[in-house]
């Protein structure tokens, strides 16, 4: 009988894992987050925020476009060579070609859209050098 009470009581004390965040986190009943309808500002508004909290039927409450953890004021975009953000405004040189003739670029980060303008696509160019050998033409190599 004692035992049949102890499975009772810890089988009703159990109320943890029923809803999961957007996130894919387990969440307790009456667990709320803050969440926001966009990672990022929409032309310039304010980003909306929506508390969630995880209901008993094992839903979120709020609304359910707010889905993200964080709103940011921008965008970053992606580099080119080391895949790493760049922030807005950020710039960086690229080469049409790594080879002469080299043409190079100013990529610049455009934090409202997430872009960098520009096409070029090679970090580096190696220029021709001439050689001069006494006695013979010079060499382009």
């Amino acid at each position: 009988m004692r035992f049949l009470l102890l499975i009772i009581l810890v089988l009703g004390f159990k109320s943890y894992a029923k809803c999961q965040s957007p996130t894919g986190e387990p969440m307790a009943v009456g667990d709320s987050l803050i969440l926001f309808t966009t990672e990022y500002k929409q032309d310039y508004r304010e980003c909306v925020e929506s508390i969630r909290e995880c209901q008993s039927d094992g839903t979120l409450s709020g609304n359910p476009k707010a889905i993200y953890e964080s709103c940011l004021n921008e965008r970053t975009c992606e580099h080119p060579f080391f895949h790493e953000p760049l922030n807005d405004q950020q710039k960086i040189v690229a080469y049409r070609s790594p080879e002469a003739p080299c043409e190079k670029e100013v990529r610049v980060c455009d934090g409202s859209t997430g872009i960098l303008s520009g096409s070029y696509v090679h970090m580096e160019c190696k220029e021709r050098t001439a050689l001069y050998r006494p006695g013979q033409h010079s060499v382009l190599k």
